[in-house]
């Protein structure tokens, strides 16, 4: 995570100094931070003697899970919905969410779908399933899941913005649920393959929505 964090920064930096657009420096940063996080997997994996020591191996049947990832973001935060409006009415999100909102050239939207529902989600799995699930394995496999999902859950607080105590009421609950689930799925499977196509579902569904006009969102999201 280190390492990510690491080289997006760095290429951060350097866009600035270079005068890059508020949309170049987004789409580099995270391309930059994604690219440090599977260098240091793969170095991890190396070490460990290949990508299937961290459960690394994807059929072309695991595609099917997409359709998964897609109805858990259409139903977890809605599911957890009414738990974050006992903190009002404010605005929450993330610093992330609202920088892709923002996204207008044609390339950049595709740089970042390609973060997004690529990416992230072979990053995220390796990281969580492949490598903080593999470590806890030791303990019983339910107290493995609970604690890497809880551990992923707050992963998604960093870049948290607005209503805090709402964002966080919305997030942990969302994401520490999702990321049972894909543990789960992992342990079942004994590889990464279906929880990396869950994940991919989940986020470019988000992407989605994200990218839409926020006029028609709310346009869709009224009851009929």
């Amino acid at each position: 995570m280190i390492a990510g964090l690491v080289v997006g920064g760095a290429l951060y930096a350097a866009g600035v100094q270079l005068g890059w657009s508020d949309e170049t420096l987004l789409v580099t940063s995270a391309l930059g931070q994604y690219g440090g996080h599977i260098m240091a997997l793969v170095a991890l994996a190396h070490g460990r003697g290949g990508s299937a020591s961290l459960g690394f191996s994807v059929s072309p049947s695991d595609v099917w899970y997409v359709g998964l990832g897609l109805l858990l973001q259409a139903t977890l935060p809605l599911l957890f919905l009414p738990l974050a409006n006992l903190a009002g009415e404010g605005e929450a999100g993330q610093v992330v969410s609202d920088q892709i909102q923002q996204l207008g050239g044609l390339g950049t939207r595709i740089a970042m779908a390609v973060v997004v529902g690529v990416l992230a989600p072979i990053t995220e799995e390796v990281m969580f399933r492949g490598v903080l699930l593999k470590a806890l394995a030791g303990s019983r496999h339910l107290a493995a899941i609970m604690v890497s999902s809880l551990v992923f859950a707050g992963f998604h607080l960093f870049g948290l913005s607005g209503d805090l105590l709402r964002g966080t009421l919305l997030i942990v609950p969302t994401f520490f649920l999702m990321g049972f689930i894909l543990a789960r799925v992992t342990v079942r499977k004994n590889r990464l393959g279906p929880a990396i196509f869950i994940h991919s579902g989940f986020n470019l569904l988000a992407l989605l929505i994200l990218l839409m006009p926020p006029e028609l969102v709310e346009q869709l999201l009224e009851p009929q």
